[in-house]
């Protein structure tokens, strides 16, 4: 399909996690995958606002994307099932779970910052704000570097839920 997804986070949720992010905050993210969804006539741009933002949040997106030209806003509580079985051409976030959650799928994600799966090959990492734009422009150059191997995804999933956090414990 021609349909991309972007994962947004809340807006108010500490933007600055990991080492590095492309962009200064996910506003400013936002609002340059607007600016790109504009070049891309295509593509059929989603924006998923994150299901467990507070309220402000919500209200933010309402009010600066409901009428986005380029950007549909679709239902936080859509269930992500249902865009896996859409068969996105890829989705995009900053960090976190949808990474390792739809590339299981053998859905394409590409991460716009540092995340807990940068030392894997089962996502796209853009480097810098350039090489986000080029990865989405020529997006079939860039699929093939993907890897969807779901040893390297299980692994992933052992270190981060379960060895890492009960080394830690986190869960107790």
């Amino acid at each position: 399909s021609n349909n991309v997804y972007i994962f947004a986070h809340d807006f108010f949720d500490n933007p600055h996690r990991f080492r590095w992010m492309i962009f200064q905050d996910f506003f400013v993210q936002l609002k340059f995958l607007e600016n790109i969804a504009s070049k891309t006539k295509n593509l059929n741009w989603y924006l998923k606002p994150h299901p467990n933002a507070i309220n402000e949040n919500y209200n933010l997106f309402n009010k600066i994307f409901s009428n986005s030209k380029y950007l549909k806003l679709i239902d936080k509580d859509l269930n992500n099932f249902e865009i896996i079985n859409k068969k996105p051409k890829f989705i995009i976030t900053n960090y976190w779970t949808v990474a390792h959650e739809f590339a299981y799928h053998n859905i394409p994600v590409i991460n716009t910052g540092d995340n807990l799966h940068i030392n894997y090959n089962f996502c796209l990492h853009a480097k810098n704000k350039k090489h986000l734009e080029k990865i989405i422009l020529n997006f079939n150059n860039y699929k093939s570097k993907i890897n969807f191997d779901k040893k390297s995804i299980y692994e992933f999933i052992y270190m981060d839920y379960f060895y890492s956090r009960n080394k830690h414990n986190e869960f107790f």
